[in-house]
């Protein structure tokens, strides 16, 4: 369920407000800085996903916002999103009582093959970290290339999959560890199709097993 007050209804109101649809929003929101796509606001909009502090200029530009107002809007969505998680715990609590009552020969980029290795060690782990960055991350990295070498989109990913490596090794909630091992699924796998459009079968296959093992975690594999 939306917060009432939190960023997806404001966004989604001054949208509407506005007289736009979605796709003018993510043209208007591509304008001003990153690629967005409709996609991407429908998750806002939803609070399935919250606008991470990439998008933070182009929020404020496109949505006539200021820092202060994003930042109570985002505050109170989490607000919201940990009173529903204890309801939810709660329920859980109360099921469970009644119950017991009753993935060779081609040139890899710097840090690439570093970076998978990394996430399979961290999906041995337990925990996870903090998604709203990785989550924005994948969101950017599957606009596709527009334009860019598979090289350069190589490139720009390397620091992500080492934060993303780094994070999987913390310790987290169960529910946020499942987010984390299914975003390191989706970026796993865009780095596969990436190598496969470079010609490295090899390394797309290793990719793609990451992503395959990530998403068993994730319980999306299944």
């Amino acid at each position: 369920m939306v917060s009432p007050d939190g960023v997806g209804e404001l966004l989604r109101t001054i949208r509407k407000r506005a007289d736009r649809t979605r796709e003018q929003q993510a043209k208007r929101m591509t304008d001003a800085g990153l690629v967005c796509t409709v996609e991407n606001l429908k998750r806002w909009e939803t609070e399935k996903r919250l606008p991470t502090p990439v998008w933070r200029s182009a929020i404020r530009t496109v949505y006539g916002l200021t820092d202060e107002q994003l930042d109570q809007a985002l505050e109170n969505t989490r607000r919201h999103r940990r009173q529903q998680r204890m309801e939810d715990d709660d329920v859980k609590r109360r099921k469970l009582f009644t119950l017991a009552a009753a993935t060779a020969g081609f040139a890899v980029l710097p840090g690439i093959a570093q970076a998978r290795e990394g996430i399979d060690t961290g999906l041995d782990t337990d925990g996870a970290g903090d998604l709203a960055y990785l989550e924005g991350a994948f969101e950017r990295h599957r606009g596709g290339y527009n334009g860019r070498t598979p090289d350069a989109v190589l490139g720009e990913m390397r620091e992500d999959l080492a934060l993303l490596a780094t994070v999987l090794r913390r310790p987290h909630p169960v529910r946020d560890r499942t987010d984390l091992a299914r975003t390191a699924a989706g970026i796993s796998g865009l780095v596969a199709i990436v190598q496969h459009d470079r010609g490295d079968q090899a390394d797309a296959h290793r990719w793609f097993a990451t992503a395959a093992r990530a998403a068993r975690e994730s319980g999306a594999g299944g």
